[in-house]
């Protein structure tokens, strides 16, 4: 059990901070088994050593100032199979994700063990990634599950199963500052960069009413790898790249970058599929992934996604080849008006040969603003949306 926090690449683990415990899968597994066949009181005696135990843990690694909420990251062999038990039976059916690194779990849903062993009991291993060992130890993992969430406080955040150990973690510690302060995901998109992307980062930051309204910061913090990979399909048939964008984070190039949430991977994709068309230029065997990775984040940033999205197809259009020439006149900006919307989105400068066109694709921004196509519908999460080109307002 260790006690982590980093600040701009830096990690800190002090001494202190790091306790060993012997409760692995396989060592719980053994001696619950040597204790139950001695019988209940055994079995109890066992459980009050965990939790002793894990209790002491804490209180040595604990900062000196308790937050007031933090995650808990769970790494293993025997929690990674808790956690793939966990996806099998996530309201997300069948679960898009077969990556167990980034999987977020709300803690009640971590705690919830009987649920889990009736469902590795019902399946074994049938469940992807659950093989007869692994669905053998579960029920000792949820015995420690037990009693680890009976001993640490209640201001877990949120629990996240990390795919990484001990080995990734020693070789993290050797790399320079300078490299672990990197973003992985920026560094990963960054050879498919076009020569203007930080002026299409900057354009995309406008077409964001951050000052107005809390846009959520998973997607901000998107925007750079997002454009980077602006362009990165276009070699693509018309048929298959918002497929292939779709799948980018799950099982195509960004599937292997490490350091991703599952919100993340979701978020990603529904932008860059949404800048090729989305939902609607998908084949029928792709609607169904589509539509399990939507439903996997909150409306609201489902919406946004799809906002974000439909900028960079704007982009794309007006700037085919990722270059933004110093001499162009183009400015975007967006902004809330009144409290709750709607997003007004203003683009000027545009050429008489280009309104025509961009208001057409400017126009499929303010679609989004129609109650018909927020996410849920009518009764979903959505913002209306007003658009102007040179002054003139839209007719979405």
């Amino acid at each position: 059990m260790t006690w982590m926090t980093e600040v701009d690449g830096v990690v800190d683990i002090r001494a202190r901070a790091s306790v060993s415990l012997p409760y692995g899968a396989a060592a719980v597994l053994r001696r619950l088994s040597e204790a139950q066949s001695q019988g209940q009181e055994a079995v109890d005696a066992f459980a009050a050593e965990i939790k002793g135990n894990i209790t002491a843990a804490w209180n040595k690694i604990k900062p000196a100032r308790e937050p007031r909420s933090f995650p808990l990251f769970l790494s293993g062999g025997g929690f990674r199979g808790y956690g793939n038990s966990l996806m099998d039976g996530h309201p997300v059916q069948p679960y898009p994700i077969p990556i167990i690194n980034g999987f977020t779990v709300h803690p009640s849903t971590f705690q919830d063990t009987s649920k889990v062993k009736a469902d590795v009991a019902e399946k074994g291993s049938t469940i992807f990634r659950i093989s007869d060992r692994r669905a053998s130890q579960i029920p000792a993992v949820a015995f420690l599950v037990t009693q680890l969430t009976a001993a640490l406080p209640q201001s877990i955040s949120s629990v996240r199963f990390a795919q990484g150990g001990v080995r990734e973690g020693f070789l993290f510690s050797s790399l320079s500052t300078d490299v672990r302060r990197q973003v992985p995901l920026e560094v990963a998109t960054a050879s498919f960069a076009p020569r203007s992307a930080a002026h299409l980062e900057t354009i995309t930051r406008a077409c964001l009413p951050t000052e107005d309204i809390p846009v959520p910061a998973l997607i901000q913090d998107l925007l750079r790898p997002v454009i980077n990979l602006l362009y990165a399909a276009l070699s693509h048939t018309k048929e298959i790249r918002a497929a292939t964008s779709l799948r980018l984070t799950t099982s195509g190039a960004l599937a292997g970058v490490h350091g991703l949430s599952h919100d993340e991977r979701v978020a990603m994709a529904l932008i860059l599929s949404e800048r090729w068309g989305g939902e609607g230029d998908l084949s029928p065997t792709d609607v169904g992934f589509f539509r399990a990775l939507q439903a996997i984040v909150t409306p609201e940033v489902a919406w946004w996604c799809k906002y974000v999205g439909r900028v960079c197809s704007v982009l794309g259009f007006l700037w085919p080849a990722g270059v933004v020439r110093a001499e162009s006149k183009l400015s975007f900006q967006a902004k809330v008006d009144g409290r709750n919307g709607p997003v007004v989105i203003m683009v000027k400068g545009a050429d008489d040969s280009e309104v025509e066109d961009l208001a057409h694709l400017v126009g499929k921004i303010g679609k989004l603003g129609k109650k018909k196509n927020w996410i849920g519908g009518r009764e979903g999460w959505g913002m209306k949306v007003i658009c102007l080109v040179n002054n003139r307002m839209l007719d979405v």
